[in-house]
């Protein structure tokens, strides 16, 4: 069964791999006709928008970030906008209780995400990283996304590398909270009424502090505390699924 998921894994790598090598092929057969960078743009069907340092948005959303992850340093904020989520929002815009969160993920990922979204992994297999189920996995610490985001190295600088972290607007609606994983026997999963599973955890941001925005999404942007929870079985930060 191991072999057959790391093979299966593989696939959806090369079929990232394929994607990409496609269109950086397509970009430099038409050198004449579109600048390379406009090609990516057209081809992912996505605008790519850089946030200005000195704005409120950049602020709020570095010391979101911050809050978990103090150590490291926000280079760049870039505000993605894909043309098909701009058509289906309306579906999620009448579900209550939205969230900026965090998703860390492969950099062969990213051409899959550009092109069609954040999606149900497509896979037989449970993965060891998925305790509560099957789903998209969001969580609203930097330190923990950070570490399912592949590094790159400073070639001039061996003691810095590079990150990127993905944050999302996730419409959670009515959420079920659990405090053990899934019983994959039992197929224990997203109860029926509800649209999200939240993780109960040892530690999280200071909810009293949230930012809300004008059209009501929340940042947790408050520091980071113990939540002393008595349950048994806890997960260490939050994760919502």
């Amino acid at each position: 069964l191991s072999r057959t998921k790391n093979e299966f894994q593989t696939i959806v790598y090369l079929t990232n791999i394929e994607k990409s090598v496609k269109i950086f092929l397509a970009a430099n057969n038409n050198l004449n006709k579109i600048n390379p960078l406009d090609y990516f743009y057209y081809s992912f069907q996505t605008i790519f928008e850089s946030i200005p340092v000195e704005s409120p948005e950049y602020e709020i959303i570095q010391k979101y970030i911050y809050a978990s992850s103090p150590s490291n340093k926000l280079l760049n904020l870039i505000r993605i906008t894909r043309k098909e989520e701009t058509k289906c929002r309306k579906e999620f815009d009448e579900l209550p209780n939205h969230i900026l969160l965090f998703h860390g993920t492969g950099i062969t990922n990213l051409i899959g995400i550009f092109s069609n979204g954040l999606n149900i992994p497509n896979t037989p297999f449970p993965h060891t990283a998925n305790v509560y189920g099957r789903g998209i996995y969001f969580t609203s610490m930097c330190s923990r996304s950070s570490l399912y985001s592949e590094s790159i190295e400073d070639k001039t600088n061996p003691n810095k590398k590079y990150f990127y972290i993905l944050l999302c607007e996730v419409a959670l609606g009515k959420e079920y909270s659990k405090d053990h994983p899934i019983d994959y026997e039992k197929l224990e999963f997203l109860k029926e009424g509800y649209n999200s599973l939240k993780s109960i955890s040892e530690e999280g941001p200071d909810m009293s502090k949230n930012y809300i925005c004008k059209n009501g999404m929340i940042i947790p942007c408050g520091n980071i505390i113990p939540y002393n929870n008595t349950f048994p079985f806890k997960s260490q930060v939050p994760e919502y699924i």
